[in-house]
Formats: structure tokens, C-alpha cells, sequence
């Protein structure tokens, strides 16, 4: 239901505000929205196939995927990692320059708690410098757990 609904046209407005209320995404960002093929490319055929929920590119060509996972798994983390990473990747052909690499966000709705030791309902990731300072905001994770949104 949660594909079906968020990567129909008709309900482009309602994405739209969705992404606004869970991401740091602003109307400006969201002016254009493409939703595109879920499956994240892969270079040989070996590679694991990574499929998401929706995936969707922003009015700055920002990529954007938004994944449900209602239990976890012991490599859940891992997993985030690995298709962000992929989806950043995949952004460049062979020759192309790395200054064209645009940002890549994952947004995951939890239907269980990731993090114990917060009440928060929405967390933010994103690489930070031992110092605490933002290393690059080139890949950004939002963690919206539904268990903890106040009733």
C-alpha cells in the first residue's frame, strides 16, 4: 500500500509533504519530483540486486529512497549503508567527474526501535569528523520510527 500509494502521480502532493515532514527537503527541493525504477543498478551480475520501496529525484537532481521495514535484522545498518552507498554510486559512468555526484538520501520508516536510547521519533545520520563537525552531507539517513510517534 505504501508504494502504491506514494509513487502514483495523483498522489505526488501528499509525497511531497511527507518528505518535508521527514527530511530536512524543502518546497524548492521538491518542486520537481521524478519517481523512478526502484532497482538500484548494478555494474556485473554477480552484485546483489538492491530494490527499494521509492525511489525518486529532486528538483537539484538529489537522489532520494524511501524504504519500510517493519522487523529487524541483524545486518539492518549494514543494509541502509549498502543501498545508500549504491545509490550514490551508481549516479557516475566511467570518466565522468566526481563533482557531479549529487546527494543521496535514505529515508526509512521502522515499524520497531533502532535506537534505545532516544524517545525521538525521527533521527538524522550523516558523517561527522571526530571533532563533531559534518564530514560530508553527501549521504544522509532519516530514521522515522513509527513505534515512538506520540500518539
Amino acid at each position: 500500500m505504501f508504494k502504491l500509494f506514494f509513487a502514483r502521480k495523483e498522489n505526488e502532493e501528499e509525497l511531497k509533504s511527507f518528505l518535508k515532514a521527514t527530511t530536512q527537503l524543502t518546497d524548492d527541493d521538491l518542486s520537481v519530483v521524478n519517481v523512478l525504477n526502484p532497482t538500484l543498478t548494478k555494474e556485473h551480475v554477480q552484485e546483489k540486486d538492491f530494490i527499494v520501496d521509492i525511489r525518486l529525484t529532486d528538483a537539484a537532481g538529489n537522489h532520494i529512497h524511501i524504504e519500510m521495514q517493519a522487523r529487524s535484522h541483524d545486518a539492518f545498518i549494514e543494509r541502509m549503508v549498502a543501498y545508500n552507498s549504491r545509490q550514490y554510486a551508481s549516479q557516475l559512468n566511467r570518466g565522468e567527474d566526481y563533482a557531479q555526484l549529487k546527494k543521496s538520501i535514505s529515508l526509512i520508516v521502522t515499524g520497531f526501535q533502532m535506537f534505545n536510547d532516544t524517545d525521538d521519533h525521527l533521527e538524522y545520520i550523516t558523517y561527522r569528523r571526530k571533532n563533531g563537525n559534518v564530514f560530508t552531507s553527501a549521504q544522509e539517513y532519516f530514521i522515522l520510527d513509527v513505534t515512538k510517534i506520540p500518539r
